[in-house]
């Protein structure tokens, strides 16, 4: 039993979601953009990346989004 509750408090501390004030980013539904999403912070500055995988007619991207701005910026695409 005691195994399973240090799992449970140690799953539980990943992060906080704010429910209250969200940051929602928008990109093209066709590029399934938001396919997968991390946090990150870097110094200062606090954001989330996304994915578009279809980004490009398929070569995907990956974009950074900051909470200080309204929309994703900074996306990379492979050439």
């Amino acid at each position: 039993m005691s195994c399973w509750s240090s799992f449970r408090a140690v799953s539980s501390m990943a992060f906080n979601i704010d429910e209250a004030n969200p940051k929602i980013y928008k990109g093209e539904e066709q590029d399934f953009f938001g396919y997968k999403v991390l946090q990150f912070i870097s110094g200062k500055e606090k954001g989330v990346m996304v994915s578009a995988p279809y980004q490009k007619n398929g070569s995907g991207g990956i974009c950074r989004c900051t909470q200080d701005r309204t929309n994703c910026t900074d996306c990379y695409t492979p050439r």
